[in-house]
């Protein structure tokens, strides 16, 4: 696998995480300031403000990706100029859409969500579409030439703002739930901004220091309207497949607040779909952010190998993509199961009783399978994505979507099951959607590879147990914050042990690789 996209996968994991845990802070003294109902309120706007951006700008920063790369890998560089000038335009034009559609449609979901509260944080937070259309556009551009840092700097800068402002506002506010929630949304829209003002700056800087000679550069055969087709032709179905999962989560909300209406009040529904989508969710996701920077990363590449017809090398990468996030994946999955409940203690003992507690744990347990399969999920998409297969995540998503809709439905009306369908659910719908993706990658890539699943496997296994061993041997004798700082510890210092030494084999294996082709390139020659 080539060093750019190595590079690439571990600065934007290295700096998600540190943004992810940046938003776990954020978190704690917010769901302190605002309880268990102020973090469902503020979850209740996610679900229509994904959707729309998602609509406006969803697909275009992949296909501006997967674009640029395959053109400037021809030497098309006016071309891929002309083509990032009319997808910066798309993406404005529909962002400024999108945040006049979220204004618009506050209120109507609002009622339908069973709050209406969450009519004055659809307001706030609707500026923040613009912004992140045009951010999402710049991010396009750089990961097109396989520089990830500043999208990961752009990130981190986000979560710094929305730490800082977010929360100054809501303890500002704090005498009303509603207006610091609100207070702490206004942080997200100041977030977005000062993230796309750097943006905009990195790319104004780069542009000046590079130098592209375009005397071999070949003319552009192309109208407007052809390029713009083009673009479309390849954004569609990413954006389309890309909105049926924000769709199903504003169904969802929809769905968990008026089902679990039905035994308990508006408050309490709002509060365990705040534990189950805020909470777990946040924590769940953390993971996850391994196989969203390996997507990222993968996509202008594998689109490079297959326009170029390199079906080893596309193989190769393939492979260790899928490697990397399992080794990601895995071993973490396994780690917040067993450490569930010193999770959850750790980070909120002081802010939920301890009923909501109880709840948190259970969904931690089972939303814990959920990052094994969503993770290779988004990699198997972006490799599909990559391959010119645009369409198969679209129907695969499709797909998984109405199952976890029916699932979802059965789920949480069972009394005893309740609000952990949700979870349940979740798990089934990823599981149905990696399947479909991973039967229409071709059987070579994965199959015949046996050696890279008992490296996964092997590490796993290993960190599992020292998981458990240490959390045998350390809760009983320190209390929680202590002994998960222990456990975690030596869990994590195995595991970093175990992926050094995967990482050196993978070394040797790639030389290995890049020998042999070296030597039939030669006798092909």
């Amino acid at each position: 696998m080539g060093r750019n996209f190595v590079k690439g996968a571990l600065v934007l994991t290295v700096c998600a995480l540190i943004g992810k845990v940046i938003g776990a802070v954020y978190r704690i003294p917010f769901s302190y300031i605002v309880g268990a109902e102020g973090v469902g309120l503020y979850q209740l706007v996610y679900p229509l403000f994904t959707l729309i951006l998602t609509i406006s700008s969803g697909g275009l920063p992949s296909s501006i990706s997967k674009l640029l790369s395959e053109q400037w890998a021809s030497g098309q560089h006016s071309l891929a100029k002309a083509t990032f000038r009319y997808s910066m335009q798309v993406l404005i034009t529909f962002s400024a859409i999108g945040s006049i559609l979220i204004a618009a449609l506050a209120w109507p979901i609002s009622k339908l969500q069973g709050n209406t509260q969450a009519f004055w944080c659809y307001l706030t937070i609707c500026p923040a579409v613009l912004f992140v259309g045009v951010l999402s556009g710049y991010r396009g551009f750089f990961q097109a030439k396989e520089n990830m840092l500043p999208t990961a700097i752009s990130g981190l800068i986000e979560q710094v703002v929305k730490l800082a402002f977010g929360l100054g506002f809501a303890y500002l506010f704090r005498a009303s739930i509603l207006k610091a929630t609100i207070g702490a949304l206004a942080g997200v829209t100041i977030s977005e901004i000062i993230a796309c003002l750097y943006m905009w700056i990195s790319y104004k800087r780069y542009n000046k220091k590079q130098l592209v000679v375009l005397l071999t550069d070949t003319p552009i055969e192309l109208t407007k309207k052809q390029i713009l087709k083009r673009i479309v032709s390849v954004a569609l179905p990413i954006t389309l497949g890309g909105i049926i999962l924000p769709l199903s989560m504003l169904i969802d909300s929809a769905l968990i607040v008026n089902i679990l209406s039905k035994t308990t009040d508006a408050a309490q529904a709002t509060t365990l779909y705040g534990l189950q989508s805020g909470i777990v969710g946040s924590l769940s996701n953390l993971p996850v952010v391994a196989s969203v920077a390996v997507s990222t990363a993968i996509l202008p590449k594998i689109s490079k190998e297959y326009a170029h017809k390199n079906h080893e090398e596309l193989a190769q990468s393939t492979k260790q993509a899928i490697l990397f996030v399992l080794l990601v994946a895995l071993p973490c999955a396994i780690c917040f199961y067993v450490f569930s409940e010193q999770i959850i203690l750790f980070l909120y003992k002081e802010n939920f009783s301890n009923l909501q507690l109880t709840v948190c744990v259970k969904l931690l347990k089972i939303s814990s399978l959920s990052i094994v399969f969503l993770s290779l999920t988004q990699v198997s998409a972006s490799i599909l994505q990559g391959m010119g297969k645009v369409k198969v995540p679209l129907i695969s998503m499709a797909i998984g979507v109405v199952i976890k809709i029916l699932s979802l439905v059965i789920l949480v009306n069972v009394p005893a099951i309740n609000i952990y369908g949700a979870e349940i659910s979740d798990i089934i719908c990823y599981f149905a959607v990696f399947c479909i993706n991973i039967a229409v990658i071709h059987k070579s890539i994965i199959y015949n590879n046996v050696l890279n699943w008992l490296k996964v496997f092997g590490v796993s296994a290993a960190v599992g147990a020292v998981a458990l061993l240490t959390k045998m041997y350390t809760f009983p004798r320190l209390n929680v914050y202590v002994g998960l700082f222990v456990a975690g510890g030596i869990t994590f210092f195995v595991y970093l042990v175990f992926i050094i030494l995967v990482i050196l084999q993978q070394k040797k294996q790639n030389n290995s690789f890049a020998y042999q082709k070296a030597i039939k390139k030669r006798k092909n020659g």
